[in-house]
């Protein structure tokens, strides 16, 4: 009797926690794996069962495995589900033999969104009235569906479901005054960890002349998908309806909004119409750039080539000429010290000649072969990188002329994004 009393209390004594999410997001079609450690108990003693699941939710598999845990022979067990449609989820619990009785284990709740992979990357406007820095919170709480004629307000463009992006244009239409813009990220932008929070983009003043419907400014973004699929999204159908302008507005005009009042200082740029703005490159721009340094990179490769051709007819020529001097017995000591000279010169030279350079489109400088991993800078523009080696899928580089740290000299870069 004793025994079976101390055996279901070391049963129950056993402190297991909840299974907890592995991954750092739940996404709906991917499996999601949950895992415990039942400390000081093998996986030949461990058995369960999954019984009722959470509609959406389907049971894929299992897995036991030993482990060492605080110096005891333990098990690691896993479980794993599939759920297809998003939204908060709570696990009911399951039971878990060990030995010869049985725990109730539960699941820490988890919220599932939509699967990146699948969402299309948009963008997004807000546009709310115009306010002091302080009191600026977020646009979406103070969003306007109208505005009058002449009213100044700010308008907050944001990008949604985008791994990075590239490039960012707009371009507005005669019929507004569009000033102050404003660039909130360097581009190339890259988010390290999927979030469904819209990334700001650009925020600018904003005046219309006239009523009615108004198209807000055509935006253009180049990024890349979750899917790790180029994209290019524009948006030029967002309109705001514009009502008649304030009596006191009115008073004054719309003339004076174009040309500025004495109590009201649009800023720079505010006499821009049909204004555009383009951040980050062009495909044309790039490739004019990529043209252009393997020009001059062909260029230096041909000038030392040159060089250390010239040098080596010119130790073989003092060579020589020590030879004809040496067979005459006349003394002429220096010939071959100066020879030797210009044929070490030559030999560093013709080293130089032989480093692998190529042009990088511009992207990121990541610290290991891995894409997910940490990144060492962000290359907005083509530069020119020495090849150190070369792998199936990626590149290791030097790049001494962006050099700023002794420790990030070097890199790797992915090879799809070098030009030999």
């Amino acid at each position: 009797m004793l025994f079976c009393f101390l055996w279901f209390f070391a049963l129950y004594a056993l402190d297991i926690d909840l299974f907890r999410l592995v991954q750092k997001n739940a996404f709906t079609n991917e499996t999601l794996v949950f895992r415990t450690i039942i400390e000081g108990v093998p996986p030949t003693q461990i058995d369960l069962t999954v019984q009722t699941l959470p509609q959406n939710v389907s049971f894929v598999g299992s897995k036991k495995e030993k482990i060492i845990y605080n110096g005891l022979e333990s098990s690691s067990v896993e479980l794993h589900f599939v759920v297809s449609k998003s939204g908060d989820y709570k696990l009911s619990s399951v039971p878990i033999r060990i030995r010869y009785g049985y725990q109730y284990l539960g699941f820490e709740a988890i919220s599932v969104t939509d699967n990146p992979k699948t969402l299309q990357p948009s963008l997004l406007y807000s546009v709310y009235e115009k306010e002091g820095e302080g009191d600026r919170g977020s646009a979406r709480d103070r969003g306007l569906e109208k505005i009058a004629r002449g009213q100044r307000v700010e308008v907050l463009v944001e990008a949604q479901y985008f791994a990075s992006i590239q490039s960012f244009s707009w371009q507005a239409n005669e019929k507004t005054i569009v000033f102050n813009e404003k660039l909130l990220q360097d581009l190339p932008y890259r988010e390290m960890d999927f979030s469904t929070k819209p990334i700001e983009l650009l925020r600018f003043d904003f005046i219309a002349l006239e009523e009615g419907d108004l198209l807000l400014p055509h935006l253009l973004v180049q990024g890349k998908s979750w899917a790790g699929i180029d994209v290019q999204v524009s948006e030029n159908e967002q309109s705001i309806y514009v009502s008649e302008a304030a009596p006191k507005e009115e008073e004054r005009g719309t003339e004076d909004f174009a040309l500025g009042t004495e109590d009201e200082d649009l800023g720079e740029g505010a006499f821009s119409f049909a204004a555009s703005g383009h951040f980050g490159l062009t495909d044309s721009e790039k490739e004019g750039l990529i043209t252009g340094l393997e020009k001059t990179l062909q260029q230096k490769k041909a000038l030392f080539r040159a060089v250390s051709l010239f040098f080596l007819f010119l130790s073989i020529f003092f060579f020589i000429l020590w030879f004809i001097y040496r067979v005459g017995k006349k003394k002429k000591t220096f010939l071959l010290p100066l020879a030797l000279s210009i044929f070490i010169c030559y030999f560093l030279i013709s080293g130089i000649t032989r480093q692998d350079w190529a042009v990088f489109e511009g992207n990121y400088f990541y610290a290991i072969p891995e894409e997910n991993t940490k990144v060492l800078r962000v290359v907005e523009k083509p530069v020119a990188v020495r090849l150190l080696l070369e792998t199936n899928d990626w590149a290791h580089i030097a790049y001494p002329i962006l050099k700023t740290k002794s420790e990030v000299q070097h890199a790797w870069i992915k090879k799809t994004e070098i030009r030999k």
